[in-house]
């Protein structure tokens, strides 16, 4: 059931983030990163939700979600779902400190998400995300747009027009596509 799924991942993601007297991992990052591989996109999706959950509250998982997503997480095809480009955008997002190295971290392990992703919305409620930090988010928003600009999530449109307002990004040849894309539509 979802719920055991849920609990299975969370002791797993324990016994990686937990060491012995000797300090080898329980979970090896090579045991976590071939299960990551096997298991399905509800198995990877559950992994992401909790490792997120657990930086936001408890402070030795922000550094193990850094070390996690760089030393971990898979790069194989299989992991790159539009649904695993989501959690990932949305752990970017939240990442107020380092927000820039996260996108760094995030962007090769991603894919284009789906149309019924709301990722964007929090972009575009926080003014403050798109005059910060603009050259890291088109990054993060131009790996996570599909090509045609009419599969975009709700409240692309928005983010790239505000995006496209800021100097640093408003020449930068992915914002000129992202906005050519939008015209075509």
């Amino acid at each position: 059931s979802h719920d055991q799924a849920e609990r299975l991942a969370g002791i797993l993601l324990s016994g990686w983030g937990s060491r012995r007297r000797d300090r080898s991992r329980y979970v090896s990052d090579a045991d976590m990163r071939e299960l990551l591989i096997i298991a399905g996109d509800d198995f990877r999706s559950n992994i992401l939700f909790a490792l997120d959950r657990w930086a936001r509250t408890e402070p030795p998982w922000r550094k193990n979600l850094r070390y996690f997503l760089a030393r971990v997480w898979p790069r194989q095809r299989v992991a790159k779902t539009p649904r695993i480009s989501g959690h990932l955008f949305d752990i970017a997002i939240e990442s107020e400190r380092g927000f820039a190295s996260m996108v760094d971290l995030v962007v090769p392990l991603m894919t284009a998400v789906e149309r019924n992703t709301l990722f964007l919305f929090k972009v575009t409620r926080n003014k403050s995300w798109i005059e910060k930090q603009p050259v890291a988010l088109l990054k993060l928003i131009y790996k996570a747009l599909p090509r045609d600009a009419g599969e975009w999530p709700y409240g692309a449109e928005e983010a790239v027009n505000r995006l496209s307002q800021q100097p640093a990004v408003a020449v930068d040849s992915r914002m000129i596509e992202l906005r050519r894309r939008l015209a075509a539509r």
